[in-house]
């Protein structure tokens, strides 16, 4: 599901970006996997900071993307978030809540550049939710396998 928003201000048209990824493994494990740096590091394949303190820093891609984190939390994380060109911060929410085997990951991504967006919206899929995404589930499939050789034959 994904909506779009005008908003016109002074810094030119700006965007709104809403997604909705749904992981299966626990909510736990998805907030783990976007809060620490080592398994960031894992899935977005380069250099991760994380400072998980209110008014904290973050880097992702080795500062393609930085940002300060305005609230962390296990069910909500809301980020001051920019790409390196950016003169201005965005916004990004994640809403994280957990139902069953999978955990459900809301993303609000308000004040995107008009001429980024393409870009941004692709960019969410490709190198943040799918590799994130593996990176989980395979290690589901890795603990469901390893319980399945345990019993007896």
């Amino acid at each position: 599901m994904q909506t779009v928003t005008i908003k016109t201000r002074t810094r030119g048209v700006l965007k709104k970006l809403t997604k909705v990824c749904t992981i299966r493994a626990r909510q736990d494990e998805v907030f783990k996997a976007l809060t620490d740096p080592e398994m960031m590091e894992e899935w977005t394949g380069g250099h991760a900071v994380m400072n998980l303190e209110r008014g904290g820093e973050f880097q992702l891609w080795d500062g393609s993307i930085q940002g300060i984190n305005l609230v962390v939390s296990p069910e909500l994380i809301v980020q001051n978030w920019k790409s390196g060109n950016w003169t201005e911060f965005s916004r990004v929410t994640f809403n994280i809540s957990e139902k069953g085997d999978k955990t459900r990951i809301e993303l609000v991504h308000e004040n995107i550049p008009e001429e980024e967006f393409a870009s941004v919206k692709s960019g969410w899929d490709e190198f943040y939710f799918s590799p994130l995404k593996e990176l989980l589930e395979a290690g589901m499939e890795a603990e469901a396998g390893e319980e399945e050789e345990l019993e007896p034959l």
